[in-house]
């Protein structure tokens, strides 16, 4: 999994499919066996994550989150079962948004308890489902 540290309100969270090498203004993490990286990824890109990430930040022009608070951040964490009907909750949800112009514009996506769904926008604008 890799975090960029750079401008955290950016969002920008990738699952590496490879090893291999990256700048220092990212955070490459790995989870142990009981978290699924999918879930992860998008605990990561949540908003409760980005509130917290930019809580952290320092830096006024290109603020940055530290590693050491990146490595630190606490993570909900469900039941294996549950962080699976999280992924495929959200991955259906956002089947309509495949097309990279559509993921583009998705800030962020929202699972509730009753596992519904809410695409939010980059200019604000929500869809639920």
């Amino acid at each position: 999994m890799l975090y960029s540290k750079l401008r955290p309100y950016l969002n920008k969270v990738v699952l590496a499919d490879e090893d291999g090498y990256c700048t220092s203004e990212i955070l490459p993490l790995e989870f142990e066996r009981n978290i699924l990286p999918q879930y992860a990824r998008y605990y990561l890109m949540s908003p409760a994550f980005l509130r917290y990430a930019n809580k952290c930040s320092y830096g006024v022009k290109m603020p940055r989150l530290g590693t050491a608070d990146g490595k630190k951040a606490i993570i909900s964490v469900p039941p294996f079962e549950e962080q699976r009907r999280i992924v495929i909750a959200i991955e259906q949800a956002l089947t309509v948004f495949r097309d990279e112009d559509w993921l583009a514009m998705v800030d962020y996506v929202t699972v509730t308890e009753d596992a519904g769904i809410t695409v939010t926008f980059k200019d604000g604008t929500e869809i639920e489902s």
